[in-house]
């Protein structure tokens, strides 16, 4: 199994004469196609089956959706796969193959808490002293170790976190008053301000231009090309 970044390009060659069927699955978060902040899988990983013990019933499952064409099977698709997402990044962050980014951070016994919260509630007063008190760390000590693994300060992710969630909710159709609100913000002009800073541009042109076509959380895909080569990129 691998487990590659979007930057990978690849090419696979089946031992078999007939070739072979490739599932893949693209993961992102948010709706948002620009990443505010590293992820930490710098490199693509390579995983045996037999080293993931806990995918076999899980890849079962896989297979059988796919042979098996059945209602719902897109959405059983993607909470599979979401799963076995979870399972490599633990995998990945357990032998020390991911050692920095927000995938690392998450599971950081220090710097998870202080996340997650930031995620549940981005319009809470945040201050590095109110993620310290999470992480039960110093300020100082926090506010190293943050940068050291996310390589942003914490009121930097902090505000970068803010226009993810608010750009998500201006593809909803919300009006900006409520956004600002919603991620913290006192008035509208100091949201659009931010937003524009961190973007490049004010929220209604920044929407205009994303369009309305968003991908996929989620993304999977089965194919072949005519020699038989799975191919991906």
């Amino acid at each position: 199994m691998l487990f590659c970044p979007s930057t990978c390009c690849y090419k696979l060659r089946a031992h078999e004469p007939g070739g072979a069927d490739l599932i893949c699955a693209s993961f992102q978060f948010g709706r948002s196609g620009q990443q505010p902040f590293e992820l930490g899988l710098e490199e693509t990983l390579v995983f045996p089956l037999s080293a993931l013990e806990q995918l076999g019933p899980v890849i079962g499952s896989l297979v059988n959706e796919f042979r098996t064409p059945a209602p719902g099977r897109s959405k059983a698709l993607n909470l599979l796969f979401e799963y076995v997402f979870v399972l490599l990044v633990r995998r990945a962050v357990k032998e020390g193959r991911i050692v920095r980014g927000l995938l690392y951070a998450l599971q950081d016994s220090k710097l998870g808490p202080a996340l997650i919260c930031i995620h549940q509630d981005p319009q809470l007063a945040w201050s590095v002293e109110r993620l310290a008190e999470l992480a039960k760390m110093s300020r100082t000590k926090f506010a190293a170790l943050f940068n050291e693994v996310m390589g942003m300060t914490p009121m930097a992710y902090v505000t970068a976190w803010r226009i993810k969630v608010a750009q998500d909710l201006l593809r909803d159709g919300k009006p900006i008053k409520v956004i600002a609100d919603a991620v913290g913000y006192a008035s509208q002009a100091s949201f659009s301000r931010s937003f524009a800073q961190q973007v490049g541009q004010p929220p209604g042109e920044w929407l205009r231009e994303e369009g309305l076509n968003v991908p996929a959380k989620l993304q999977v895909q089965i194919y072949r090309d005519e020699h038989g080569q799975a191919q991906g990129n």
